[in-house]
């Protein structure tokens, strides 16, 4: 798993404003983006990373290498709970 170009050029690009939104150092953002990766699966640093973003769709964030991997990751860091809470409507 890895994120998309697109998202890591983002983050990269914006990485001073990004710490702050997440309140961590822009080094363990940089730490995040190539070696933990997943750091962004977890609620508090995913719902930021999808206003800088400006999507909605996992898929834009994120390079999974199968379903499988997909399915178990976001349901380890409870990203698929949030999600369907978060897209309820009425």
């Amino acid at each position: 798993m890895k994120l998309t170009s697109t998202a890591r050029s983002i983050i990269v690009s914006c990485i001073t404003d990004f710490s702050i939104e997440v309140n961590k150092k822009p080094i363990t953002i940089s730490h995040w983006l190539y070696m933990r990766p997943y750091m962004f699966l977890k609620i508090e640093n995913y719902t930021p990373l999808k206003k800088f973003a400006k999507t909605d769709n996992i898929d834009d964030l994120f390079e999974f290498e199968s379903e499988n991997e997909k399915e178990t990751l976001l349901n380890k860091y409870r990203t698929l709970n949030y999600e369907d809470k978060t897209s309820y409507t009425a």
